[in-house]
């Protein structure tokens, strides 16, 4: 089966969901906060019924420090920079009625993550992260997470395609982008999206 967006599900012998992340290519090979990822392992997250949502971690890639751009890969077509703006009417997937959500980014095979907003249906982040790109095949994978002690919930989902946004002329492209693919999801992401050719990406100030 598939979620919205295209990610393949395998149901596994728990009734858990087990999302295989397509393998596209190229891009940051850092976490968010800065450090490169040199592991290809799996980790994994509750997906809320007693299963596991299995997602490949980073590859050791072409990095973009947080300070400087010189990292930036030389044969990139450009650098994707997307910005968790906030989330509007999250579920409640608290006892208290509350959530503690945060999201993570992926493009090709790197991710970034936002920090976590405590006891908030309506939460704002304002992160902006940096992706190399290579080519334009592919997806941007948002997975918007409830941080939990023991074990993180996944609220939802959203796939969209590297291409719609890998464009000269996008710049500040605002979009409300709906959640979906787990059966409490709702509310809406709202990002924005940068997207500069790589023969500007020197003018870029981090």
């Amino acid at each position: 089966a598939k979620l919205k967006g295209g990610v393949d599900v395998k149901m596994n012998v728990e009734g858990g969901a087990k999302v295989n992340k397509p393998q596209f290519g190229f891009g940051t090979g850092h976490k968010h906060d800065g450090s490169k990822s040199s592991s290809t392992s799996s980790t994994s997250k509750s997906d809320g019924k007693g299963g596991r949502i299995r997602i490949k971690k980073p590859k050791l890639g072409f990095g973009l420090s947080l300070d400087r751009s010189a990292e930036l890969n030389v044969n990139a077509l450009g650098m994707l920079a997307i910005t968790v703006v906030e989330a509007h009417d999250l579920p409640k997937m608290d006892m208290g009625g509350k959530s503690d959500p945060y999201v993570k980014v992926y493009v090709h095979d790197y991710e970034h993550k936002t920090k976590v907003i405590k006891n908030d249906l309506n939460p704002k982040w304002n992160q902006t992260f940096y992706f190399n790109v290579l080519d334009l095949s592919g997806q941007i994978v948002f997975l918007i997470f409830d941080s939990d002690i023991g074990k993180d919930e996944l609220i939802g989902q959203i796939v969209i395609p590297i291409a719609d946004f890998a464009k000269p002329n996008i710049k500040d492209f605002s979009q409300n982008l709906k959640i979906s693919g787990t059966k409490h999801a709702k509310g809406n992401l709202v990002v924005k999206f940068t997207y500069t050719l790589s023969a500007k990406i020197s003018d870029i100030s981090l």
